[in-house]
């Protein structure tokens, strides 16, 4: 549906994405439509992914705590981002028209992390006031997490679904959603 209607040059925002696999999707079928839109001489839609940042946190958070996971809370804190940054990089690589849309964030450290990303994200959570200071220090959108993080969080099988751009195949999409509390916490391993 998503390439249809960017094919008739309608706009779109695919919501719910949580990883690298899915955002990679939602692009790939953007540029199918702007391919299609262009062959009729259309103005193709524009498209925002939407990549849940905090969402993968909150997941991946109560993962490691049931599987007694080397990932500490730093760690955890850093997964969303890691996927984010990861989905960024091939959105620039690969040449995607299709926007990186960033929400659920848990923390400004969100915001900070991303500097300099050509992407669209919230400047404050609703109902928060900001603590951003005027100038932040931030690690640039381009620079990848420390290795040994990213190591800690592969012992993690689903951060490594979330992960990986090849983590999942979209027949995985319907059953990977994090979820929504804290204690509903087997939708990625248990497929429910």
């Amino acid at each position: 549906m998503l390439e249809e209607c960017v094919a008739e040059g309608i706009a779109v925002a695919a919501t719910v994405s949580f990883t690298v696999p899915q955002a990679i999707a939602i692009a790939e079928r953007h540029r199918a439509g702007a391919l299609r839109a262009r062959q009729k001489g259309i103005q193709p839609g524009p498209c925002f992914a939407v990549i849940m940042i905090g969402r993968l946190d909150d997941f991946l958070r109560e993962v490691a705590h049931d599987a007694r996971a080397a990932a500490d809370e730093s760690d955890i804190r850093q997964a969303g981002l890691a996927a984010t940054k990861r989905a960024y990089s091939i959105y620039r690589e690969r040449g995607y028209e299709a926007v990186l849309l960033v929400a659920a964030l848990r923390g400004d450290y969100h915001l900070t992390e991303l500097a300099g990303a050509i992407c669209s994200c919230p400047s404050r959570r609703p109902g928060r006031k900001s603590s951003l200071p005027a100038t932040c220090p931030a690690r640039s959108a381009s620079q990848t997490h420390p290795a040994a993080v990213i190591e800690r969080l592969c012992g993690m099988p689903d951060f490594v679904r979330a992960f990986e751009p090849d983590g999942m195949t979209p027949s995985d999409f319907m059953d990977s959603a994090p979820p929504k509390g804290p204690s509903a916490n087997s939708s990625m391993r248990d497929g429910n």
